[in-house]
């Protein structure tokens, strides 16, 4: 009787979607089906139906032999989602998921405008749409100081035309016009110029003038009662506060939205709008504001970018010019030295695998451990030069007489069992099998008949059975393996032998992931019995330095002294950790980095060199890179960039996004006219003017105490776990000085030890030391013990001026975080506030200075005490007063610093 079955059919994939024909959407799809037919489904968004009764829908259904799907006939800008299946005769698969798409939206064409008198002009347009909802028009008016855009009606569907009535002579407009569906739009446009009519013009007399232009275009020039009162204008939008004659059409909604001007002696100054009206008794004040763009909403993500770039990046919101000056920068200063046990392994970013930090170096560990037959426990070393046996020696083990040998060994660092490799030298003489266990358990068997075989050459050999990998119930993680080679006649059922001899060469444990076997040398060197290729005891390893500098870097330089430049050492530096700069062989590196950034990776690679003999391994097997690549120092320099970073998403009016970076970086902005407005960013003294005007006041203070000599920099504490320490009736020393009073923990692998003085230990936590108090105490003079403590983070610098002299600076920082950091911050406050602090203030008359306050001045009638630079300034309609200074006093820089690592936590 026929036996009957279906077979599977596969699913179709999510399909793509495509509207680049109007009234068309193309689902394509991977084939997947050699048999049946393909069924798609489209529909209007927010249906409950995938049938006809929902608004929309089609159904198209193709043979197997297509990828795609073509639906037709579709409304312009509507939000359709399509799903497909597959299909036979017998079964169907399932339906994709829903993928929406909205269908391609014309754009109105042929879009005219055309001034028909100084007051009129006729837009025109051609309809491509054929389902649109209707059509808005807007009007863009162009002024020397920027645009304004206002709608001027919206539509019915299928119009063409529209004429505009509202303009004013001698403008220039832009009309767009919108098409729009509730799921779509597209625009057109066309410009005009109404013709001109007679139109006073600014007087260019002495005062004050102000214009008042409705949205209509009508204008006013009132009577001004009173000089105009001009508030602050750095840091914010600029106003003006003028009264004119008392008039309450001043009220009338037809004066809102209307622009504002405002001359002094014939100069513009950056007013734009008509903020407010106040009438009085005997006075209408009007109140102008500049800079209206300024208020529009800005949204941006910034990603580790200095202030001033995303400053850039928010004016660019707006048509006004813009200025932003750079900030202040310096090439290769000196960020760090590296060069003890503590500060290399504080700063690196992770010592676990074949990665060491002792005795004030770094150095890799060792990622291979080789054994030579003359170290395994126990067997018959015979000697012969025949074959190809490493210093002509090899361990016999006897197969027929079932023998068996070992040997211990101490794994360099903690690892996934998975990722080591255990192979061995092997000549196979014998009949039989050779089991390899580890702690007992069996890793794997070889197997050989060949017990007359006189060819006693050796060969590596994997411990492990083809396709099979060490697991964690075979090595551990960490500590001592023992690994035994024994003889055997039965394995997992097999009976063969035993007769003859297998003859051991060494034996390897390594790391896969630095080490390949298959690269592994069988062949001696010309001038002595070693091997004259891998394995390697040492392979190169690469070592992450963090740096934070204090201000954020566009360059990096690492010098790395390395003890050798051979086998793949390098040097590398990077902005990001990703993407390095890397000079090999060498002991130094630089580059300017794309873009500033508030911290980057110093790298330096080392691996082994060859040896000279001298340690059983280099006598006996290999001279192969036995001996480490060490790095005693590392130093870091960078080129700094004196901004803080920006990582957020701002979503803000522009203004209040411009002065909340501006205050970040201690920026000033101002708005300013000159044949336009601009806006101009900048720190406080770094714009010089020519202008010399009359001091109505000034004071200088010289405070010579305020420099700092000496530095001592608190940051956070560290918790340190597994010191070891051999113990002592004399002092320890630790490897971390500054230790918090109570929080050291001694311990061995059974006990924990107590503290204090009638306890196991004492602990002078200041200088970093412990000692035995006597010999009463349960620890054993002579012994390692574990301890775990927390430090303080400590950095000192002192100058070279007045150092004997003067009490040393103590500080908190607690944003500081590693050894290195706290070292720089103190050579920082040091360095930058050397020399006296100097204030001054200065008042001026405003006449003299006029309206851009971002511009320094040469006060030349105040004392000659050094490069004075605004640090503030206060105005008045009358007067503006500085606050100058030179150098600057601990507490400033403390705070910069704080502000400074502050802006970096928030970027990581």
């Amino acid at each position: 009787m026929p036996i009957q079955a279906t077979t599977t059919l596969p699913d179709v994939p999510q399909p793509a979607l495509d509207n680049g024909i109007e009234d068309e959407v193309t689902a394509s799809y991977s084939d997947i089906s050699n048999y049946g037919s393909y069924r798609g489904q489209i529909r209007e968004t927010e249906q409950s139906s995938w049938d006809s009764s929902a608004v929309g829908f089609d159904e198209v259904v193709v043979d197997q032999t297509n990828s795609s799907i073509t639906f037709g006939g579709l409304e312009d800008g509507e939000a359709y989602e399509v799903r497909i299946r597959s299909e036979t005769e017998h079964v169907t698969g399932a339906w994709t998921s829903p993928v929406a798409i909205t269908t391609t939206f014309p754009t109105p064409t042929d879009v005219s405008a055309a001034a028909d008198s100084a007051t009129q002009v006729t837009v025109s347009w051609t309809d491509q749409a054929d389902n649109e909802d209707g059509f808005e028009i807007l009007r863009t008016r162009s002024f020397a100081d920027g645009t304004r855009t206002r709608s001027l009606a919206t539509l019915g569907a299928n119009t063409e035309s529209y004429t505009d009535t509202t303009a004013q002579p001698s403008a220039d407009y832009e009309y767009t016009v919108r098409a729009f569906t509730e799921d779509a739009e597209a625009v057109g446009s066309d410009t005009a110029t109404t013709p001109s009519v007679a139109k006073q013009t600014p007087t260019d007399s002495a005062g004050w003038t102000v214009e008042v232009e409705r949205a209509d275009g009508t204008t006013r020039r009132p009577s001004i009662l009173d000089d105009p009162s001009i508030r602050p204008t750095l840091n914010g939008r600029p106003e003006v506060e003028v009264a004119v004659r008392p008039d309450d059409s001043w009220l009338s909604t037809e004066w809102e939205d209307s622009a504002m001007r405002v001359w002094r002696d014939g100069q513009r100054i950056p007013i734009d709008t008509l903020a407010q009206v106040s009438p009085e008794p005997d006075r209408t004040v009007l109140v102008g504001r500049g800079g209206d763009e300024l208020q529009q909403r800005v949204q941006q993500d910034f990603d580790d970018v200095t202030a001033e770039t995303a400053i850039e990046s928010i004016l660019d919101e707006v048509s006004y010019d813009s200025t932003v000056d750079p900030a202040p920068t310096a090439d290769n200063e000196l960020l760090t030295t590296l060069d003890s046990t503590e500060e290399l392994g504080s700063a690196a970013q992770s010592l676990s695998g074949p990665r060491a930090v002792d005795n004030g170096q770094a150095r890799p560990k060792q990622s291979a451990v080789i054994v030579p037959p003359g170290d395994i426990s126990s067997g018959k070393l015979v000697t012969d030069t025949r074959w190809n046996w490493t210093a002509s020696e090899a361990l016999e083990l006897d197969v027929a007489a079932l023998e068996s040998t070992g040997v211990s060994i101490d794994l360099p660092y903690a690892l996934d069992a998975s990722d080591w490799g255990l192979y061995y030298r092997i000549a196979d003489n014998y009949e039989g099998f050779i089991e390899v266990r580890v702690d007992g358990a069996l890793l794997g068997a070889d197997s050989a008949f060949n017990p007359d075989e006189t060819d006693k050459s050796v060969e590596w050999q994997s411990a492990l059975n083809p396709g099979t990998s060490i697991t964690d119930d075979k090595i551990p993680v960490s500590g001592t393996v023992d690994i035994t080679f024994t003889a055997a006649s039965d394995t997992g059922g097999n009976d063969i032998g035993p007769a003859g001899e297998a003859f051991i060469d060494s034996v390897v444990l390594f790391d896969k992931r630095e080490q390949d076997p298959s690269n592994f040398s069988n062949t001696l060197r010309s001038d002595i019995a070693l091997l004259d290729g891998p394995p390697a005891l040492f392979t190169p390893t690469d070592f992450d330095f963090d740096a934070v500098p204090i201000r954020r870097a566009t360059g990096g330089r690492v010098e790395a002294p390395v003890s050798s430049t051979a086998n793949g050492q390098a040097v590398a530096v990077s902005p990001d950790g990703e993407t390095f700069v890397t000079a090999t062989n060498a002991t130094s590196v630089e580059d300017d980095f794309a873009s500033s950034t508030g911290q980057f990776v110093a790298r330096t690679t080392l691996g082994g060199i060859d040896g000279d003999g001298g340690s059983n391994v280099e006598d006996t097997v290999t001279r192969y890179r036995t001996q480490p690549q060490t790095l005693d120092s590392l130093t870091i320099k960078y080129d700094s960039i004196d901004s803080p970073g920006v990582s957020e998403t701002v979503d803000a009016t522009v203004v209040d996004a411009l002065s909340k970076y501006a205050d970040r970086a201690n920026l000033i902005w101002e708005l300013q006219y000159d044949d336009g407005f601009e806006v101009v960013v900048t720190r406080p003294g770094q714009r010089s003017s020519a202008a010399d005007p009359d001091l109505v006041d000034w004071r200088v203070d010289k405070d010579i105490e305020a420099e700092a000599t000496k530095a001592v920099v608190h940051g956070q504490s560290k918790q340190i776990e597994e010191e070891q320490f051999v113990a002592d009736l004399n002092d320890v020393q630790l490897d971390n000085d500054d230790i918090l009073k109570g929080s050291t923990r001694v311990y061995d692998s059974t006990t924990e030890y107590g503290r204090g003085p009638d306890a196991d230990y004492v602990i002078n936590e200041t200088l970093g030391t412990i000692q035995m108090p006597d010999l009463d105490s349960n620890l054993v003079e002579g012994n390692t013990y574990n301890i775990d403590y927390e430090a303080e983070v400590v950095g000192d610098f002192t100058g070279d001026r007045h150092a004997d002299v003067r009490q040393p600076e103590i500080v908190d920082i607690p944003q500081i975080i590693s050894q290195p950091q706290a070292d720089q911050a103190a050579l920082y406050i040091v360095d930058q506030s050397q020399g006296p602090v100097v204030s001054a203030q200065a008042t001026l008359s405003r006449q003299d200075i006029g309206y851009r306050l971002t511009e320094s001045l040469d006060l030349s009638a105040l004392p000659d005490v050094g490069d004075l630079r605004v640090r503030s300034i206060a105005e008045s309609p009358r007067e503006v007063v500085l606050e100058l200074g030179l150098g600057q006093s601990v507490g400033d820089v403390v705070n910069d610093i704080r502000s400074s690592l502050s802006d970096t936590a928030r970027q990581t």
